[in-house]
């Protein structure tokens, strides 16, 4: 649906238009996981945006650049696009999304090892979700905060709060992808803590509601992890 979309936009000649697929082409690949893919999208989103002076398509395909960038696991080239990008849409007056693009620059800090920094734009972005309503994100966010407190050292009951904060609140919208991600995060803390039976069994259950997909990298991390939980097991199809 996502190449109709692109299609009809050329076909049409509305550049308005081609830069909103664009756009949503680049978030798309993004959730996906996909880095070669959000990077391309989002260099042509800023390609348009920039021949026709759209300041916030330009401003947030930046940030979706970036995004691709970190999904390389290069975070210390990612920032300064990923703050370049904010600061622009926010100049816009825009508001809508800055939860989901707060918690991929806290995920950017937090590769970087920059706990403070991560810490506080995971819990502006929060706050921005409470104020606003804007609640899509709010799995991710708590997630992301499991994955802070794991790697600032903090007592895993903290980790575990959040990841189980995340995954409460991916059931209760019904989004088996947050589910999903969350999930592995807890999984994978299990298994470190000998509790490896509780961890096969959660993500199993997760894991066999997915009927597609299996090429993405979330469902791949937790394909890698059931293998490694069953100890030597048959692989999971």
């Amino acid at each position: 649906m996502s190449q109709e979309t692109l299609k009809l936009a050329r076909a049409i000649k509305h550049p308005f238009s081609l830069a909103y697929a664009q756009h949503h082409t680049s978030w798309l690949y993004h959730q996906l996981g996909l880095p070669a893919e959000t990077k391309a999208a989002s260099e042509e989103g800023i390609q348009t945006a920039t021949e026709q002076g759209f300041a916030m398509f330009h401003a947030t395909g930046t940030l979706y650049k970036a995004a691709g960038v970190l999904l390389e696991g290069r975070p210390n080239e990612a920032l300064p696009l990923l703050t370049r990008g904010l600061e622009a849409y926010r100049a816009t007056g825009a508001g809508l999304a800055l939860p989901y693009y707060l918690s991929i620059l806290g995920d950017a800090y937090i590769q970087a090892g920059r706990p403070d920094d991560a810490r506080d734009v995971l819990d502006e972005g929060l706050a921005i979700a409470e104020r606003s309503d804007e609640l899509c994100q709010k799995a991710e966010l708590h997630r992301l905060k499991g994955e802070l407190a794991l790697r600032t050292r903090s007592q895993n009951g903290d980790a575990e709060d959040h990841f189980r904060r995340a995954i409460g609140t991916a059931r209760h919208q019904l989004s088996k992808a947050w589910e999903l991600r969350a999930t592995t995060s807890l999984a994978r803390l299990y298994q470190q803590q000998g509790r490896r039976d509780e961890a096969r069994q959660m993500l199993s259950e997760t894991y066999a509601w997915f009927t597609e997909g299996f090429d993405t990298p979330d469902l791949k991390a937790a394909k890698a992890l059931l293998h490694d939980l069953n100890s030597g097991g048959s692989l999971i199809r």
